[in-house]
């Protein structure tokens, strides 16, 4: 009996990508037949993550990952996307299979986004993977590096050698530290002339950094004996736990280095309460402001509007041309919507009159819960009027 192939449109759109959350039934597709067995693989390795759990350490499965790759070289082609963490303490083996993650990282010639999380590993111990993370840095379709957890760095500069040559065009850094005594020393040392440096093609660069080593970046990025030239840089994001620490962003707003800074981001965790925060806005175009954890009594959430307009009063900038507001919710449910009416009108004039050449203002609605970003943009649509009045008569407001 003649049997007809599907078409691969068929194959791939209606059937194998209905199934990228089952690994199991991808699994069983990849036996059916040739045709099956690529469409298959390409889903079931398009995302890789090398890692210990309770059963199985990290340092195995990064051996069978390299001994799968060198007998079907193929699936390497088939990895855009890969996780790396290692242990803590006994259970740390990157260091240890140096050499293997070696082999399987030179391989992942289409990886476009890495996210390494080295568990607070210190630089004396990390320094081992440096030449082998650089490497992999500079594949050439690297578009996102998240680096996590790479603790005691005597400077910037280490960090920086490692995505010197990298086309990543985002880098974030979560949990990176420097060492607080050698970093200083390093990182304000300007002796001699300036060197002739590679230019930055990072286009945004996103740390949650504490104040000293932000301090700390401000000047390496001055210091014209650094690594890495990262004056091109276009947009700086700090994701900041607590909102009495955005101050320190100053550092890098006022650095030489980040003259060419457009864009500028902040991420608050967590807010209670309004706190003097002044920042020099005076060369950014574009300003978002973004609190992810809104509070459920009403008077903390007036602070987070109170905030948002004491920042862009404080400012008084004349180079920002947008703004972009971003809150989990909009309104507080337990609460009269005219007794929130007050703070949202000030924030309007706040936006209109200290803002002087705004052109747009945003308000977006983020939230790792669904039906709350459905409610925020509803509640939005329905009642923006009422709260931005001013600004959606100058027809600048965006939503």
């Amino acid at each position: 009996m003649t049997t007809l192939a599907l078409p691969p449109e068929i194959l791939e759109d209606h059937i194998i990508d209905n199934l990228v959350d089952e690994p199991t039934s991808l699994a069983a597709c990849a036996l059916v037949c040739k045709a099956w067995t690529n469409a298959s693989q390409k889903r079931i390795f398009l995302h890789v993550e090398i890692h210990s759990s309770n059963t199985v350490s990290g340092e195995v499965i990064c051996n069978k990952l390299n001994s799968l790759l060198t007998r079907s070289p193929h699936i390497a082609l088939y990895i855009s996307d890969i996780f790396i963490a290692d242990g803590t303490e006994s259970r740390r083996w990157m260091t240890r299979s140096k050499q293997s993650l070696s082999a399987v990282l030179s391989k992942l010639v289409n990886i476009t986004k890495v996210d390494i999380a080295l568990a607070t590993l210190p630089w004396n111990e990390a320094s081992s993977l440096r030449d082998v993370l650089r490497g992999f840095f500079r594949q050439p379709k690297i578009r996102k590096i998240i680096l996590r957890g790479l603790s005691f760095l005597p400077s910037w500069d280490e960090l920086f050698y490692m995505l010197n040559g990298s086309p990543a065009d985002h880098v974030l850094l979560y949990a990176v530290t420097l060492d607080p005594g050698a970093s200083k020393r390093a990182s304000r040392r300007r002796r001699g002339q300036a060197i002739q440096r590679p230019r930055s093609t990072i286009g945004c660069l996103e740390t949650n950094s504490s104040v000293e080593d932000l301090e700390d970046l401000g000047f390496w990025a001055d210091n014209p004996k650094s690594c890495l030239d990262i004056s091109s840089l276009p947009k700086f994001s700090y994701d900041v736990m607590h909102v009495e620490d955005i101050n320190g962003c100053n550092a890098v707003l006022q650095a030489e280095a980040f003259r060419s800074l457009e864009s500028f981001e902040v991420v608050v965790q967590s807010f209670s309460e309004v706190v003097t925060t002044q920042l020099d806005l005076s060369r950014v175009r574009h300003v978002h402001l973004t609190v992810r954890e809104i509070p459920y009594i009403w008077a903390d959430f007036g602070n987070v509007l109170r905030w948002y307009a004491h920042v862009l009063e404080t400012s008084r900038s004349e180079s920002v041309e947008e703004v972009t507001l971003t809150c989990a919710q909009w309104a507080r449910v337990n609460q009269s919507f005219e007794e929130q009416l007050d703070r949202w009108r000030s924030l309007d004039l706040a936006l209109a009159r200290q803002i002087p050449n705004v052109r747009i203002v945003r308000l977006k609605t983020e939230s790792e819960f669904p039906i709350d970003v459905v409610k925020g943009k509803a509640f939005l649509q329905d009642y923006v009027g009422q709260m931005f009045p001013v600004l959606l008569e100058r027809g600048i407001l965006h939503q």
